[in-house]
């Protein structure tokens, strides 16, 4: 969904093959974020109405990820050579971040906090169960913050997706934020080294320690404000462009 909107933008600079996926693909959790909002609304929350709407972008999707597949491989045996004539400090600082990105899925195994077992958890559960949107009692003012995350991860348990389950769409949605802060880093002029340093800060920080896993839905829309600023740091489009895509 997110890639069909971006080929509106014909001026932007492209990314790499990952970023633009990554890209697309924060671009589309907001789109679908907002369009499941209308059936639930109306009380037709309903699997074969969800079917119907996400099959064709995801057709699309799978579309664009064959496009630039071809362009994968060259991208990961440069970032490959890359690493092997770095030094072996370095090397194993960069072993270190893949890993805790890799191994911070484990963290769906981590207890509920108080505020996704209140709220951000519960709210998708009723409206995957009842196929419509109503503010949960005692919880009319705070609905008002806006429901995206909450409505995919409705989604997902009308998918029949168990409850732990649901939270790695959390952790994958994080991940992709992590491109995109590294491709900010790098669009910034920042170096390979610093680049990595800036992606090594993100993952030791106390928010994705502490967060990843527990149920908070508040990191799916932080990748998205990542995206705000990637597109106005854009120097090929024009002030009205990267204002109408942000």
């Amino acid at each position: 969904m997110g890639s069909c909107v971006m080929r509106f933008f014909t001026h932007r600079p492209i990314e790499l093959p990952m970023t633009e996926t990554v890209l697309a693909f924060i671009l589309g959790q907001g789109i679908l974020g907002s369009l499941l909002h209308f059936p639930a609304l109306a009380g037709q929350f309903t699997l074969p109405v969800l079917i119907s709407l996400i099959t064709p972008f995801a057709c699309w999707g799978l579309w664009h990820l064959y496009g630039v597949s071809g362009t994968v491989p060259k991208a990961i045996s440069q970032l490959y050579q890359e690493f092997r004539s770095a030094p072996l400090s370095w090397q194993i600082m960069s072993l270190a971040v893949v890993f805790i990105l890799i191994a911070s899925g484990c963290s769906v195994a981590a207890a509920v906090t108080e505020d996704a077992r209140a709220y951000y958890m519960v709210l998708p559960k009723v409206v995957a169960a009842s196929h419509r949107l109503v503010p949960l009692p005692l919880y009319e003012d705070f609905s008002a913050v806006g429901l995206l995350a909450e409505m995919q991860l409705a989604a997902l348990f009308l998918l029949g997706m168990p409850g732990g389950s649901s939270r790695l769409f959390c952790w994958l949605t994080a991940l992709a934020g992590s491109v995109i802060l590294f491709a900010i880093s790098r669009c910034a002029g920042l170096a390979r080294r610093s680049q990595i340093i800036t992606l090594a800060m993100l993952l030791t920080s106390s928010a994705a320690a502490l967060l990843w896993g527990t149920g908070k839905t508040d990191f799916l829309p932080q990748p998205t404000g990542l995206l705000d600023i990637t597109t106005h740091s854009e120097a090929g489009m024009t002030y009205p462009e990267r204002t109408l895509l942000s």
